[in-house]
């Protein structure tokens, strides 16, 4: 996956991550990672999980789409078990605390230059 935005003085990772969630389609994931990638660097997914921990506006941005690269569902600001909640009323199956990437996961991202 190449690099979607190139930051610069105006753009902060937060906004360009924020936008990238709003891309993820209902009924799909995607992975920290993946996001990583878009901002740049596969090495920033532990910074997307901490920049998504801040997201103040759950109902609008749907950070509980985003899990981790194994599958696992990973953390969530409102606990795991609402995550758990949300991703199933999306209509996203989840088996011995694991997605199928293969199945739900998303990556199609816009080229979007800011």
């Amino acid at each position: 996956m190449p690099l979607f935005y190139s930051m610069n003085s105006h753009t902060t990772y937060k906004q360009v991550l924020y936008t990238l969630l709003l891309e993820i389609p209902k009924g799909r994931v995607t992975t920290y990672k993946s996001l990583a990638i878009c901002l740049g660097s596969p090495h920033l997914a532990r910074y997307v999980g901490t920049l998504l921990g801040q997201n103040e506006d759950l109902s609008r941005y749907p950070c509980y789409r985003v899990i981790c690269s194994n599958g696992s569902i990973g953390g969530y600001r409102l606990g795991v078990e609402e995550k758990r909640i949300r991703l199933s009323n999306d209509g996203i199956t989840i088996h011995n605390s694991t997605i199928d990437l293969s199945r739900y996961g998303f990556s199609s991202f816009s080229s979007i230059s800011l």
